[in-house]
């Protein structure tokens, strides 16, 4: 007799199968892992399952199948099955099963996160900075080694990068800066989200599809005279340059830009201007108890710039 894969049944009446290789004895309700699995087992069980399913009225199926048995992975197109998104050791695979009527599968992971450090300090000197005044700050910036920035002329940009899976954006800013500058930071207020839709080949195969949120943060230095250390392996310079000499840079002080807006916006939540955003990590207040980011509004004033752009 055919056995069944082993599978979970989410919230949404879809199925999940995370090993192909493990089977589901019909006559207990046991699961037994057969490794290896044949490319001709796993066939046969495949459609057996999928048959059931259907009759079921699942509404999809979502199959796992690992770098070790990727010999299974022809078997599953054959059989209907869609790619929905990769990592590193799996490759994620899917199907409908109610058809004619749409498709309702969610799509596969297509967000990047990044983050910028809006690190300003009081320039040298300066006993009473006056908030309202540019020229009484200075800002951390850096020289990239190579990227897209590396052979522009005086561009200077702020330290950051991608946030790691799972990582959460203050973690996440808070690392990179440390990692490109060896400056200790302490965490303020969201300033402001750019969101980029990479739509051509120009963006790069990495990318190609995805939509970057690069969320730039307000910082200041835990001790404003530690010595910058740059990560020699990204970059080829870092410096404390006056705030009001890096918004006047010729990328960041064209109106009515992106850049111009977005730089704007965070000398405003920096220098406490305007409130930006808090981030903190709290219970969600159902479910599992799983820890969710959330930004807030930090006052009736609150400002949150969103930029959207397509690359």
């Amino acid at each position: 007799m055919v056995e069944l894969l082993k599978a979970r049944i989410n919230s949404y009446n879809s199925v999940e199968v995370t090993d192909p290789c493990t089977l589901s004895l019909p006559q207990t309700g046991d699961f037994k892992r057969v490794a290896p699995i044949s490319v001709r087992g796993f066939e046969e069980r495949l459609w057996f399952s999928l048959h059931k399913w259907k009759k079921e009225g699942r509404k999809g199926v979502f199959i796992e199948i690992s770098r070790e048995h990727c010999e299974l992975i022809p078997v599953a197109i054959r059989a209907g099955f869609e790619f929905h998104h990769a990592e590193g050791d799996y490759v994620m695979l899917c199907a409908w099963l109610q058809d004619p009527h749409e498709n309702k599968l969610p799509p596969g992971p297509v967000h990047f996160i990044g983050v910028g450090g809006f690190v300003v300090r009081p320039r040298a000197g300066v006993i009473n900075p006056d908030r309202k005044n540019h020229s009484d700050y200075e800002l951390l910036v850096i020289k990239e080694l190579s990227g897209p920035s590396a052979n522009l002329s005086n561009f200077w940009k702020l330290p950051g990068g991608l946030a790691d899976q799972h990582e959460d954006i203050k973690d996440a800013v808070m690392r990179e800066i440390k990692e490109e500058c060896g400056i200790d930071t302490e965490f303020g207020r969201l300033c402001v989200i750019q969101e980029a839709h990479h739509t051509s080949a120009a963006s790069g195969a990495s990318r190609k599809g995805a939509t970057d949120m690069y969320c730039i943060c307000a910082l200041t230095p835990k001790d404003p005279d530690q010595e910058i250390v740059i990560q020699e392996t990204e970059l080829a310079a870092a410096r404390w340059m006056p705030l009001d000499e890096y918004l006047s840079l010729p990328f960041y002080s064209r109106e009515n830009t992106a850049y111009f807006k977005m730089m704007q916006a965070a000398a405003d939540v920096a220098l406490g201007n305007a409130p930006g955003l808090e981030v903190g990590s709290y219970d969600l207040g159902f479910g599992r108890g799983v820890k969710h980011t959330l930004l807030s509004a930090a006052g009736a004033e609150n400002r949150l710039e969103l930029v959207t752009a397509k690359l």
